[in-house]
């Protein structure tokens, strides 16, 4: 993904949330799927599966989410990666599974390996855009910046002290402080 297109994704993700009225830290999923006339709808899809976005004929759109995890924050990131499928309109690669007659998917549940070049840049969009609309660069270095004194913290704990208060994963917000050059 080109520096432009991240840089296009992080302002939709920004204006997603300004629109929901959720622009703050932890951001408030539900009410950002409200603004998007979203419906979110928990499910135990089994271990391997985190969720995924049904829309139907008529345009309405639902993301199941695994609501079965051992952790939240992976729930929260699936089903803003949905969200980010949505906004970002990727409706190229429609398939029907076996659902319903009524609903089609807009991304199969199929490995990654499967996935052409075009589906994979979609899901590093959708990624880029879960990530931004989770973590949204000016909240998370203000949330740096809250602590205590960032300088006498290991960057260990203040990882885990950012992520806590994004209610995302270490891992998660370790990929974006990189992304956003914020501490190393």
């Amino acid at each position: 993904m080109t520096r432009k297109r991240q840089t296009q994704i992080e302002a939709l993700a920004s204006k997603t949330l300004m629109h929901a009225q959720a622009y703050q830290l932890p951001v408030n999923l539900p009410k950002v799927a409200k603004s998007l006339d979203i419906d979110l709808i928990g499910f135990d899809f089994g271990d391997e599966i985190t969720g995924c976005m049904l829309r139907s004929d008529d345009g309405r759109v639902r993301i199941g989410y695994n609501d079965q995890l051992p952790t939240r924050t992976v729930g929260r990131f699936a089903i803003a990666h949905s969200m980010g499928h949505h906004v970002l309109e990727h409706f190229e690669y429609m398939a029907r599974p076996e659902v319903s007659a009524n609903y089609y998917t807009i991304f199969g549940i199929s490995a990654l390996d499967h996935k052409s070049r075009s589906e994979m840049e979609q899901e590093r969009e959708a990624n880029a855009f879960a990530a931004a609309l989770l973590m949204p660069a000016d909240l998370v270095l203000v949330a740096i910046q809250k602590c205590a004194n960032p300088a006498d913290y290991l960057r260990a704990d203040l990882l885990l002290s950012v992520a806590d208060r994004c209610q995302v994963s270490p891992q998660l917000m370790a990929l974006r402080l990189s992304t956003l050059c914020a501490l190393w």
